[in-house]
């Protein structure tokens, strides 16, 4: 039995039809050299024949008497790999418009909460000799680190490599429990150590509030954005259940080298691009607001060396500069805005770090869990998140894994989702979006190229494929 924690329990507390709380990823394989045309149905046959499962796969949530409480994921007897692995081949031609709509459509349901919380969809008949692989988990379970993580355990560095290990076939590294109870000198240590952590986090949290409530106070347009005084724009409707999904791959080196002509890390590169494109997008819709949009930015704070399930991430709010006309002028508020907010961040422990995501957070949670979204502006006006993936290629039984696209949650008054995963040289953009508010997230995807081109323009850039 393992409690969750605040954090991932948030994530259960918010969810609604509309609001479902999982993550996903769209994963674009090329089949292997030589491969018949059974290939996909027998990887199916492998993925429905296991008998070893591991948590979290196995495990489902168990409540306290009367919901009371923060759940525990107990192992789930009745577990069974039918119930949440599915094969489908796409009808001819089998195009990415076709793939992209059945994945927003799988998107749009809740996970069954009687059963462990994740989906696994094997997509067949895309064009050009490709499948697709779309997972699904609850948030509450595992973060897009997290996952990255388990990714690279189960899939093969070599085409060569036919050996397969499944996400719900990885155990847990257990240590070995000790026999004898710990001695009342050990219990004293342990209890004044923890003491001893939790008032240091304390002074570190006082500290990171003080100074978030200065900054924040300051005039001028690079200041730590502050939750709920943000624009409320076409992106910032009430959603419904219907999703759509549109994605976009660029060349992680064109980042960098844009990066490193503008002074800026790969992640103000991709905040500034995306903050490009909802510049263009709105204005072409005359919905640009007057004040810049915010982004709530997801900040990692998972040990390197740590494979443990469930959320270990905080984040920061980050002025996107949408008012500016000038890119340059627009990328230097991301970049002061987004240093402001990270140093407060990285003057934090790990343990301060995750307190001060809760605490921080709470209000936002509190808003959506009493559904006042609609009397008040939006805490901020979409997530903008960068997940580092793998930088070797990886293979699933011989098939090279091309593309590893995003597919993450919407928040009430929050109707559109980017997600970036980098890959190999790649930058994969996901983007997800409610359709009822926001139909036309193909051209926002493709604004985000133009997005690109004007900043390679501003700093004197040649683009890059």
């Amino acid at each position: 039995m393992k409690k969750l924690t605040l954090i991932d329990a948030g994530f259960l507390q918010i969810e609604t039809p509309e609001t479902p709380m999982h993550v996903g990823g769209l994963h674009i394989y090329q089949w292997p050299e030589g491969s018949g045309s059974d290939f996909v149905k027998e990887l199916f046959e492998r993925f429905v024949g296991g008998d070893e499962f591991a948590p979290p796969f196995n495990q489902k949530l168990q409540y306290p008497l009367f919901k009371l409480g923060i759940p525990s994921l107990v192992e789930d007897p009745d577990f069974d790999l039918n119930d949440h692995i599915s094969y489908f081949k796409l009808p001819e031609p089998g195009s990415m418009d076709q793939l992209l709509a059945r994945v927003a459509s799988l998107h749009e349901s809740l996970l069954d909460p009687t059963r462990p919380l994740w989906e696994c969809h094997l997509i067949d008949g895309l064009a050009d000799r490709r499948f697709a692989l779309y997972f699904k988990m609850h948030h509450c379970i595992l973060d897009g680190v997290g996952g990255m993580q388990i990714l690279e355990k189960c899939l093969g560095k070599s085409p060569t490599t036919h050996e397969l290990t499944l996400p719900w076939e990885l155990g847990e590294r257990k240590k070995k429990k000790s026999r004898t109870k710990p001695g009342l000198p050990t219990r004293i240590y342990r209890m004044i150590g923890l003491a001893t952590g939790q008032a240091k986090a304390t002074y570190e949290l006082a500290g990171a509030f003080w100074h978030t409530g200065r900054q924040s106070l300051k005039s001028g347009e690079t200041t730590l954005p502050l939750p709920f005084l943000c624009p409320k724009t076409a992106i910032n409707q009430e959603v419904t259940t219907n999703r759509c999904l549109a994605v976009k791959t660029f060349s992680l080196e064109s980042f960098k080298r844009l990066g490193k002509a503008a002074q800026a890390t790969v992640n103000d590169i991709v905040i500034g691009v995306c903050a490009g494109a909802l510049h263009r997008y709105l204005k072409k819709i005359n919905q640009l607001p007057d004040k810049p949009l915010i982004a709530l930015v997801p900040v990692s704070i998972r040990p390197k060396d740590s494979d443990a399930h469930g959320n270990q991430v905080s984040a920061i709010l980050c002025n996107l500069g949408t008012h500016v006309d000038d890119p340059r002028q627009r990328l230097q508020i991301i970049k002061d805005s987004s240093t402001e907010g990270k140093a407060i961040q990285n003057n934090l422990s790990s343990q301060a770090a995750q307190e001060y995501a809760m605490i921080g957070g709470a209000p936002m949670l509190l808003v959506q869990f009493l559904r006042l979204s609609t009397y008040l502006n939006p805490a901020f006006n979409l997530v903008i998140s960068n997940v580092p993936g793998p930088r070797s290629p990886l293979y699933m039984q011989g098939a090279h894994l091309m593309n590893i696209y995003p597919v993450s949650a919407l928040y009430k008054q929050q109707n559109l989702n980017i997600t970036v995963t980098s890959y190999q040289d790649s930058l994969d953009f996901g983007l997800i979006a409610c359709p009822d508010f926001l139909s036309e997230v193909d051209r926002l995807a493709t604004h985000l190229e133009d997005a690109l081109d004007e900043l390679n323009t501003a700093f004197n850039l040649s683009s890059i494929a």
